[in-house]
């Protein structure tokens, strides 16, 4: 009798489907490191040209939230290897911006935001020719399996400004979302440029660098199949011996 249970508990296990979890995924990463590469100038006399860091910050209110079966990872910096204050040449500031997330049953967002801001002014008496170097690389990936929902944002901008001619305004922006409709889509990026200011006399450039990423995910667990016909059958026709056999 006892051996007869388990059999029909095995049967019922068997007949049942195995649950079945969805799943949904972002990552948004962006990375700058701007590097102070020198000048050039014809001047004779003294002078300097001084490159100096108005702001490197983090804006807060960043970081991950979850709920139920949910992760998260969250980076972001706002650094330079000089003193905190100015560049010389060779030295860089550097800006990172990431959020990733994964759920199975559950929801994760995430939101991350960095900025810097130099300026450099020309003490020489004619003009000079500023140099910097830009790496900047991203990361975006969003997926979702039918029914539940990823999303993800990353946008990337390098703006200067100042005394200086139109021809040599940097306006480097990239954004970047997924497709309406698409809950599936991945692409990343690296590159490494060189930037070139004349600078006049006496004159000032201003460069602005902002990072941002954001995304989020949802899922829910699928519904768990019902017991299929044949264990069913099975297990009735099995409960019906143990009645008769009772009887007896």
């Amino acid at each position: 009798m006892k051996k007869l249970i388990q059999y029909l508990g095995f049967l019922l296990f068997c007949s049942m489907a195995s649950t079945s979890w969805a799943t949904a995924i972002f990552d948004s990463s962006t990375y700058f490191k701007l590097t102070y590469e020198g000048f050039t100038t014809n001047a004779g006399g003294g002078g300097s040209l001084d490159v100096t860091v108005v702001d490197l910050s983090i804006t807060p209110g960043g970081g991950i939230a979850t709920n139920g079966n949910a992760t998260g990872s969250f980076a972001e910096a706002a650094d330079t290897n000089g003193n905190g204050a100015s560049l010389n040449v060779g030295e860089w500031v550097e800006l990172e911006s990431s959020v990733a997330g994964q759920t199975t049953n559950g929801d994760v967002s995430g939101a991350s935001s960095v900025g810097a801001i130099l300026e450099i002014v020309n003490n020489f008496a004619e003009t000079v020719t500023v140099e910097f170097s830009l790496m900047s690389g991203y990361d975006f990936f969003t997926s979702a399996d039918s029914g539940d929902s990823a999303d993800a944002f990353l946008e990337m901008v390098l703006v200067a400004y100042g005394s200086i001619p139109d021809d040599f305004v940097v306006d480097r922006i990239l954004s970047k979302l997924p497709l309406p409709g698409d809950a599936n889509e991945t692409s990343n990026g690296l590159a490494t440029q060189s930037l070139f200011f004349d600078l006049p006399a006496g004159e000032f450039i201003g460069i602005d660098a902002f990072l941002t990423a954001e995304g989020s995910a949802e899922a829910s667990m699928l519904t768990v199949a019902e017991p299929g016909l044949i264990g069913l059958l099975v297990l009735g026709l099995s409960v019906l011996g143990i009645s008769r056999k009772t009887a007896h």
